[in-house]
């Protein structure tokens, strides 16, 4: 029995810092504009960009760009994107001041780098009705950044 115990309070343990110290979940990544899957030769458009902000006592800085081509729009974070890492981190669009729960762009790849998204599941003409990005902690509900986009 003492070993169940043993396993038990290791399980909890590793849970514990799993929620609570995001410094485990810290990484980089470094995507191009040519990363970004059939735009070989296309002309990409900057419809708007924005500056990340951290929300709710986390850090946040860097760049966020909406680009377009041939009716696909794009979310882009520039190398200088960095936010306080957490557990699991996505990527949400919304209006003054609040994400959309329905407006799930995906999973955060890297709390720091530059990255690309593309907005699949939204249909063209209501991408720019959104005015901001949210990063969002999925487990704990709980915003860590936020972008203000300025459309052109």
């Amino acid at each position: 029995m003492r070993p169940f115990f043993l396993i038990l309070g290791l399980v909890i343990l590793v849970g514990l810092g799993y929620l609570f110290f995001p410094s485990f979940f810290a990484r980089e990544v470094q995507e191009g504009l040519d990363d970004i899957s059939g735009l070989e030769g296309a002309r990409l458009e900057l419809v708007a960009n924005g500056r990340w902000e951290g929300v709710e006592g986390y850090e946040a800085k860097g760049t966020a760009l909406l680009l377009r081509s041939d009716g696909r729009y794009f979310l882009r974070f520039e190398d200088d994107f960095y936010v306080t890492a957490g557990p699991d981190l996505f990527i949400y669009l919304g209006n003054d001041g609040v994400y959309e729960g329905t407006s799930r762009v995906g999973s955060l790849k890297a709390n720091s780098g530059s990255q690309n998204y593309e907005l699949l599941f939204f249909e063209n003409q209501n991408i720019p009705r959104y005015r901001e990005v949210w990063i969002v902690s999925r487990i704990l509900n709980k915003p860590h950044a936020k972008a203000e986009l300025r459309f052109f």
